[in-house]
């Protein structure tokens, strides 16, 4: 019954962003800040890419290792950084 409800929950979702992308098609022009350039892209493509951003900006902890399950397996099975002393 678990995986029924996460089925409907990834096809809403999917359903979401391909109705986004179809709504979003017009290419707006972002400058990369330092750079002295821009960049040309459809609006769908800058939103989604500044949402994975901010997902994997929001994952990292204060001292940017991974949290949650997934940190906590890479924490297992990386190997520890030798010490200074």
């Amino acid at each position: 019954m678990k995986w029924v409800l996460r089925l409907l929950t990834w096809a809403a979702i999917a359903v979401f962003a391909v109705i986004f992308a179809v709504s979003n098609r017009e290419h707006v022009a972002v400058t990369l800040w330092p750079l002295r350039t821009f960049v040309e892209a459809p609006l769908f493509v800058v939103a989604i890419a500044a949402f994975i951003l901010g997902v994997v900006v929001g994952r990292t902890g204060r001292d940017g290792r991974p949290v949650g399950r997934f940190g906590r397996r890479l924490r297992r099975v990386a190997p520890k950084k030798a010490s200074k002393k």
